[in-house]
C-alpha cells in the first residue's frame, strides 16, 4: 500500500474514532454540576438523545473496535515515515520547522493515544495519572496537531 493511500485509510479510521471519543465526553454531560470528570472545555454542547438506550454503547463499541483495527494502520505509516522523521538538516525553512513539529506532536499524541486506549481495554493502568483525563487532553493535542499537519500539507 502507498503512502498517500495508508495515510487516507488511517485518517478514515481515526476520524471514526475521534468523533466517538468526543461523543463519549458529550455522553457524561460534562455541564452537570457534579458530573464532570474533565471540564467542559470544548465547544460540544448538544443534547445527547436519551431515548436511545443503545447509542452509548454503539459509540463506545465503534471507539475501541475501530481504534483497535486502526493500529497495525499506524504502525504502518510510522514505519514508511520513519526515514523521513530522521532526515538531517532537521528544518531548512522556518515552514518546514512547522511541519516537523507538528509531525512530533502527532507522532507523540498518537502513540500516547492507542498505548493508554489499549491499556484502558485490558485494566491495566501502568500509570499514575486519571485515565479519562489523560486521554481526553491527549485526544486534543492529537486532533489540533492532525487538523496542524493536514492544513500544511494543503497545496
Amino acid at each position: 500500500m502507498r503512502t498517500a493511500a495508508l495515510g487516507t485509510a488511517l485518517l478514515a479510521l481515526v476520524s471514526i474514532v475521534i468523533v466517538t471519543g468526543f461523543l463519549s465526553h458529550v455522553a457524561y454531560s460534562p455541564d452537570l454540576r457534579g458530573n464532570p470528570i474533565v471540564p467542559a472545555d470544548l465547544p460540544l454542547n448538544f443534547a445527547w438523545p436519551t431515548g436511545f438506550t443503545y447509542l452509548y454503547a454503539l459509540t463506545q463499541g465503534l471507539h475501541v473496535n475501530v481504534g483497535l483495527v486502526a493500529i497495525p494502520f499506524l504502525l504502518a505509516k510510522l514505519w514508511s515515515v520513519i526515514p523521513r522523521l530522521f532526515a538531517w538538516p532537521p528544518a531548512a525553512s522556518p515552514a518546514q520547522a512547522l511541519e516537523r513539529l507538528s509531525i512530533g506532536l502527532l507522532v507523540g499524541s498518537s502513540v500516547f493515544e492507542f498505548v493508554t486506549g489499549v491499556m484502558n481495554i485490558q485494566y491495566w493502568y501502568g500509570f499514575r495519572f486519571n485515565f479519562v483525563v489523560a486521554h481526553y487532553y491527549g485526544a486534543v493535542v492529537f486532533v489540533a496537531s492532525l487538523l496542524l499537519h493536514i492544513a500544511l500539507k494543503m497545496p
